[in-house]
């Protein structure tokens, strides 16, 4: 009888190609609601979780589960205490899908700064005037471009690999980077390491997140930190929900503290009809795409696959969340 894997949602089949050379079975839930993995997870060795909720429930009920793969990099969406308190590994996979993250918020830099979106918008609408012409209801065109991201400040909340490799990035575009992290020291000669957020905030033309969603960065930002950016300045959170204060940041926009914003994750996803982003004025929204590349879905799906085989021979996965469980 084969060793079961669970997917709780389904993966690049590279991924699966590879559980199964070693001999796994592979199963996909056709649903990630709890009682159906409850059920398919009773006689599994591994499970990987996507961005589905995996609760205590479904973790207590699989009496034979040893490793839990998260593919991706925050573990949020896992009880990782019931997993620890059960001797079950949680691994994760990192770097997978950085440069794919990295991409979008400097694609988001230069679609708010240029005013792709509100462009787009008026020539559709035909509410473009001929260039020189200033007409009842329409927006000359030379008023319409926006501006260059050459010359401004990039503040980068969370200096880990993705900012590593965004600061690389918008070097040739001579864009000045100030990073703010509590728990990092850097020695990169590409960026300006301050010493608060509070700096970051006022200093930059573009500011975005990159931290993981705990308890201490649940609401980090909130109308009190949008107010302390430059009223030409613009967000961006391709990190994780929860941590902008959604209500505050629609408030924000459509108060003009701020110029603009790009969003593309949230508190519930996917976002409710009523989620008060979608009444906001000049914010770009994108459903949780910015890690979800081609070649960034492979990298996670291979990734999480070979933490399952890994562990399964004997060696320790190379991105452990509960170390404690090694230990024991």
């Amino acid at each position: 009888m084969l060793t079961k894997i669970l997917l709780c949602e389904a993966i690049n089949q590279k991924g699966v190609d590879l559980l199964e050379r070693h001999g796994f079975e592979v199963v996909v839930s056709p649903s990630t609601d709890a009682e159906t993995l409850k059920q398919l997870s009773r006689d599994v060795y591994g499970i990987i979780v996507r961005t589905s909720p995996l609760p205590r429930e479904v973790i207590e009920s699989a009496s034979n589960l040893s490793i839990i793969s998260r593919h991706g990099i925050g573990v949020d969406n896992i009880d990782v205490d019931a997993a620890t308190e059960r001797g079950i590994l949680v691994s994760r996979v990192l770097n997978a899908n950085a440069y794919s993250v990295a991409e979008y918020i400097i694609a988001s830099m230069m679609t708010l700064g240029r005013n792709l979106f509100p462009a787009d918008r008026l020539i559709r609408t035909g509410k473009l005037s001929e260039a020189g012409a200033s007409l009842p209801g329409l927006v000359n065109r030379y008023k319409a471009g926006g501006s260059e991201i050459k010359g401004k400040k990039l503040g980068i909340i969370g200096f880990g690999s993705i900012g590593s490799i965004i600061a690389e990035l918008v070097k040739s575009l001579n864009v000045s980077v100030y990073v703010y992290d509590e728990y990092v020291k850097t020695d990169n000669p590409n960026v300006i390491q301050v010493n608060t957020a509070k700096e970051i905030y006022e200093v930059s033309d573009f500011v975005t997140i990159n931290v993981p969603l705990t308890e201490t960065t649940k609401n980090l930002v909130t109308l009190e930190t949008l107010k302390q950016m430059k009223p030409t300045a613009y967000l961006i959170n391709a990190s994780r929900g929860g941590i902008v204060n959604e209500a505050d940041l629609a408030y924000a926009l459509n108060q003009d503290y701020i110029a603009g914003a790009a969003v593309d994750v949230y508190s519930v996803e996917p976002p409710e009809l009523d989620n008060p982003l979608f009444s906001a004025k000049n914010v770009i929204l994108t459903p949780h795409i910015a890690g979800t590349t081609a070649e960034a879905i492979e990298n996670l799906s291979v990734g999480s696959a070979q933490a399952i085989v890994d562990y399964h021979l004997g060696k320790t996965p190379a991105y452990v969340v509960n170390q404690a469980v090694l230990e024991k």
